[in-house]
């Protein structure tokens, strides 16, 4: 059954991305338009490429969002509009059905969240020996019910955790073997899907560039070949970028007076024509309400509504687990985040043999942080929303995290406490099988119950889809 496993796990590794591929299109199908945050904000500017063929200015009054007084057109993150806009063009050759082309908006999403499971695979592969450590992690992180939500509506989450996840994957390649032209490609598309796609997602970028420069210092000493290689992937990395992306940042330099993000843009938008209450000048922010940062995270629920919200927390933020599904997950991810700081620090104490893993194991410890910290920074400054959204451009180093973690306890219990492995392999497995059957829960008792929006205020706002 080894040998078996061994010749075609990747036909296994496929059979269950494929599974995954029903599990997140169902959650996108069965429920109806403005279910989810935001969904209402950025199908207008979907709809106008859908309708026009082009791209819309962000002052564009019919785009705009009435209340927030703003419109995400303004910014460069135009890749997953894009491919909604051509899903529903595809799907309106054969009907022009609101469902079905509310479906084919949310399907990039749907793909994109597939793709990310796999390239988390594939990291965790390259990382770790113990494949039922790897099946645990695999399942635990595809598996959980906010990614899923996250595969199920119209949003650039999804997207940006791909791009992270694919750059994720070409991070550890370098670890384990070096880098190479196939490598730099990945990267680069990986770079570029996250640069256009989500600004917390952006720590992914920065640490590249760190790992790039850190490669250069490290070739000083090579011979010109190795040098020559190492620049050549990095030409093809820019290009790749650059061709990909230079487009959307001319455009908003030339539209937006030099405002090539579209931020300071968007916080006039919401000035001028936002309601009062939400005007960036007079938004009850925490900072605006004379809190400290530390009060806001400590002493306002902010922990635990993020972390609710990472895990399972549907709707406007109004359909939430049952207090017991929260308290499993907190223990894996306690249990995942420990032994990976325990086992950072024993490696730690041999840095002479271990200086590239421990470079890997900061630069990933920091690709977690920065979404959190960017969190916090929009709650406090912007807008108080703890949303778990906002810090999944996390959850590709989390996943590595947990892996090399869990390995890690996987081991101790083995080798120190003397577990015998006739017990530790099946409770690995029911962990796993126990996992799925948690989301699968959620899923029918939480997700499916609850109801929010209506296909009806769909046709209402754009009547040239029928039902």
């Amino acid at each position: 059954m080894k040998e078996f496993y061994r010749k075609h796990k990747w036909i296994f590794v496929t059979l269950f991305c494929f599974a995954l591929f029903i599990y997140y299109f169902i959650w996108s199908a069965v429920k109806p338009y403005d279910y989810a945050p935001d969904e209402y904000a950025r199908f207008p500017m979907i709809y106008y490429l859908f309708e026009n063929g082009k791209l819309p200015s962000g002052w564009l009054s019919e785009i705009r969002n009435q209340w927030w007084g703003f419109s995400y057109a303004f910014y460069i993150t135009w890749l997953p509009s894009l491919l909604s806009a051509l899903c529903m063009k595809i799907v309106s050759l054969f009907t022009m059905s609101a469902k079905a082309i509310l479906v084919a908006a949310r399907f990039p999403n749907v793909v994109a969240s597939v793709f990310t499971a796999l390239f988390l695979f594939k990291s965790l592969d390259k990382l770790l020996t113990n494949e039922r450590v790897k099946w645990f992690v695999f399942i635990c992180v595809s598996t959980t019910p906010q990614f899923a939500f996250l595969a199920s509506y119209i949003n650039n989450d999804a997207l940006a955790l791909l791009g992270s996840s694919m750059i994720c994957y070409a991070w550890v390649y370098i670890l384990k073997k070096e880098l190479n032209i196939r490598i730099s490609v990945l990267l680069g598309f990986g770079i570029s899907i996250v640069t256009l796609s989500y600004y917390n997602a952006y720590g992914w970028i920065l640490l590249s560039m760190v790992l790039f420069i850190t490669l250069v210092w490290n070739t000083k000493k090579a011979e010109n070949k190795e040098k020559n290689n190492l620049w050549i992937c990095g030409l093809i990395v820019t290009v790749i970028v650059l061709g990909l992306c230079g487009f959307f940042l001319v455009r908003n330099t030339i539209m937006y007076e030099g405002d090539v993000f579209g931020l300071k843009t968007l916080e006039k938008s919401s000035e001028m024509y936002a309601v009062d209450t939400l005007k960036p000048s007079l938004r009850q922010t925490p900072h605006n309400m004379g809190e400290s940062i530390a009060h806001m995270v400590f002493l306002r629920p902010w922990i635990v509504d993020s972390f609710k919200s990472s895990v399972g927390f549907f709707g406007y933020m109004m359909f939430q687990c049952s207090m017991k599904f929260y308290i499993v997950y907190a223990i894996i991810d306690v249990l995942g985040y420990l032994f990976f700081l325990i086992n950072t620090v024993t490696k730690r104490a041999n840095l002479k043999e271990n200086i590239k893993g421990i470079f890997f194991r900061y630069m990933i410890i920091i690709a977690a942080l920065i979404p959190v910290l960017l969190s916090i920074h929009y709650s406090y400054y912007t807008d108080y929303q703890p949303q778990g959204r906002y810090i999944y451009p996390a959850f590709p180093a989390v996943a590595v995290m947990f892996g090399l973690g869990y390995e890690a306890l996987y081991k101790l219990l083995k080798e120190k406490v003397k577990v015998s492995e006739k017990f530790l392999k099946p409770a690995v497995i029911a962990l796993a099988i126990g996992m799925m059957i948690v989301s699968l829960y959620i899923f029918k008792k939480v997700y499916l119950p609850s109801a929010w929006g209506s296909m009806q205020d769909f046709v209402y706002v754009f009547p040239v889809f029928n039902l």
